[in-house]
């Protein structure tokens, strides 16, 4: 559910030609002699020392859901939600890369295509095609999100995006700043989304195994080309239907825009809880400037006793590792709002309510079951709607 119908589903994907592979591959080149490489390192360095570096790895996500509206184009359906593989590793001590393509699920095509070097023990330079550090939500890997879908106001947050990014964090704070451009599409083709500048700012007053306080803020400013449109939607955090009760519809005549979301996030042993709300304002050229918001809530316990890991270089929470023999189990409550109304423009506005039930088998297998209430009031029709959703899940990751 992002911007620049980053939450569309595309039409059947094309293989990249042999030329696109070709241009593609020269890209990250480019990219990679933009870092000083230690020549007395690479001389030293040899194939079976830079193999040992490297590794495969993915994850696999499958998904079933179920629909009660009294809106016929809501269907049952199955499918993969993500297939993705990807190969990272070290090419030397302080330089890394990553090339992860998505092979199916709702957006196939390139993810992660970039080359990073090291300052120090904590500060990163990265240059390639990364999602934006934007909000804590988008910032936590679809792997290691407490639901199945991201709550209704990540549609105004950015995806992925050509640029470059620089991080640096410590025990009790993380900031990351840079610029982007568009996204690379299936055909590794770029889209012309603009210029973007991001930062992102996150304090941990309590930063303990068990314990942790998040408080963030993050913003982009983007420009736009006189013949870009965006178009600001989303599903019912259920990705296996195509229906939006909430869609503006492309907007034009785009001068700029400001996102800006407010994180907060605790954890206490085995109970964790999380907020954001998200702004999103659109000048544009001889119209009257939009406003729309969004914002969620939710909290969630482990009743087996585990505590939600944490990983400070991304500021966000990352994989659960069981405790018990018979994995770890979470039950999770959330509620969402996104109101896409502003001006002439009437996208609609929506409310969920979602519950979660996860069971976390190991380190790389987890089951989940998810119920949506979503109601729309108005939608982008005009008249109300809403839709009732039963979904599942089972996660393997590599």
């Amino acid at each position: 559910m992002h911007l620049m119908r980053f939450n569309s589903r595309p039409g059947k994907r094309v293989h990249p030609e042999a030329s696109i592979r070709n241009t593609s591959c020269a890209v990250l080149a480019i990219l990679a002699s933009c870092f000083l490489i230690p020549v007395n390192a690479a001389a030293e360095s040899n194939f079976a020392q830079l193999s040992e570096n490297w590794r495969l790895t993915g994850r696999l996500q499958l998904d079933g859901a179920m629909y009660d509206s009294q809106n016929p184009l809501f269907q049952d359906d199955t499918g993969v939600r993500r297939g993705r593989i990807a190969l990272k590793g070290k090419l030397w001590d302080v330089v890394s890369m990553k090339f992860e393509y998505e092979l199916s699920g709702s957006t196939p095509g390139p993810k992660s295509m970039w080359v990073r070097q090291q300052f120090g023990k904590h500060t990163t330079l990265t240059v390639g095609h990364f999602k934006e550090p934007f909000s804590l939500q988008n910032s936590t890997s679809s792997r290691y999100n407490t639901f199945m879908e991201r709550a209704l106001s990540n549609m105004g947050s950015p995806g992925y995006r050509l640029g470059a990014k620089l991080v640096s964090y410590d025990k009790y704070w993380s900031v990351a700043t840079g610029v982007t451009g568009g996204a690379l599409n299936d055909k590794y083709q770029m889209d012309n989304e603009g210029v973007g500048f991001f930062a992102r700012a996150v304090m941990r007053p309590v930063s303990h195994k068990n314990s942790l306080v998040h408080i963030g803020l993050s913003s982009e400013i983007r420009k736009y080309d006189l013949t870009d449109s965006i178009q600001l939607r989303s599903r019912p955090e259920s990705d296996l239907t195509d229906v939006r009760l909430v869609d503006t519809l492309a907007l034009t005549n785009l001068d700029r825009s400001l996102r800006i979301a407010t994180e907060f996030a605790m954890k206490r042993k085995a109970v964790h809880f999380e907020a954001e709300y998200l702004t999103l304002q659109v000048d544009r050229i001889g119209a009257a400037q939009l406003d729309f918001s969004g914002w969620y809530a939710q909290a969630g316990w482990f009743i087996t006793g585990e505590s939600r890991r944490y990983r400070r270089s991304t500021a966000s929470f990352t994989n659960t590792r069981p405790d018990n023999p018979f994995g770890a189990w979470e039950i999770a409550l959330r509620y969402s709002e996104l109101d896409l109304n502003s001006a002439e423009i009437a996208g609609g506005s929506e409310s969920n309510i979602g519950v979660a039930l996860n069971w976390y088998a190991t380190d790389d297998i987890r089951v989940s079951l998810n119920y949506i209430d979503a109601s729309a009031d108005p939608a982008a029709t005009g008249l109300n709607d809403d839709v009732s959703v039963i979904q599942a899940r089972f996660q393997f990751i590599f």
